[in-house]
């Protein structure tokens, strides 16, 4: 079988977390979906929350069942968006739920779909869990087969140095080096931001040997050549 690569659509890029809570930008996702479609690859894509699970957690909270139904709902359209917009391109999206299949589940990949899964609220040993969706990459990696790469699309080019200069490259060499120079996240974020994406993807290359790449979603063909291998620009980390 094929190699994947795991597309993660980050959620200040596809619903900022400015605008009010449950606006998504349509548009901008169906172009990512249509370069998805244009890569010709096996993918899984993750959705980021953005204004969707960030601000309602901020607003429900997670400590009571009643404020996780919410959070879940709310995230969980999303998902549902970016599912549609690929369908619009003919990419068969597949919605999945997270809180559905984990923490005790596993999901088994089907031929010539494409997954969805999207940052939520998991109960986990008694109690509500964030999922973000690096924390989705990691329960899917050692799932679905031969990952070749993982590719981030945010709203920035890549991962910026104290300098305002793209970092090409993050490995454990010269992560003690660069760490001071990446910070967490602007706006309501309860997932870490970019430190965050950096130290899981540091992670995944440790653990499983594979690299991630982190770049600017909104310029015109950069994730589907990303997605096919191509080199482009950004931060690689890993």
């Amino acid at each position: 079988m094929k190699g994947l690569v795991i597309v993660k659509l980050g959620g200040g890029l596809i619903a900022p977390k400015d605008w009010e809570m449950g606006r998504a930008d349509e548009g901008l996702i169906e172009k990512l979906a249509s370069e998805i479609r244009e890569s010709g690859k096996r993918v899984v894509v993750i959705s980021g929350s953005g204004n969707f699970g960030h601000a309602a957690v901020k607003k429900y909270g997670i400590d009571t069942a009643m404020g996780v139904s919410r959070v879940q709902r709310i995230a969980q359209k999303i998902g549902e968006i970016v599912t549609q917009k690929l369908i619009d391109v003919e990419q068969p999206g597949v919605l999945v739920a997270p809180h559905d299949i984990w923490p005790e589940g596993k999901f088994v990949m089907r031929d010539g779909m494409v997954p969805v899964f999207y940052g939520d609220v998991v109960w986990e040993e008694g109690k509500a869990v964030i999922y973000s969706g690096e924390l989705c990459i990691e329960k899917l990696l050692p799932v679905v087969g031969r990952v070749e790469r993982i590719v981030q699309a945010g709203c920035e080019d890549g991962v910026w140095d104290e300098n305002k200069r793209i970092i090409p490259e993050i490995n454990e060499k010269n992560w003690d080096e660069m760490k001071r120079s990446v910070s967490g996240s602007a706006g309501v974020d309860y997932t870490g931001g970019m430190l965050h994406k950096v130290v899981k993807s540091l992670e995944f290359a440790k653990k499983f040997g594979i690299k991630t790449m982190i770049l600017n979603g909104k310029v015109e063909g950069r994730l589907k050549e990303a997605i096919g291998g191509k080199s482009v620009f950004g931060t690689v980390v890993g």
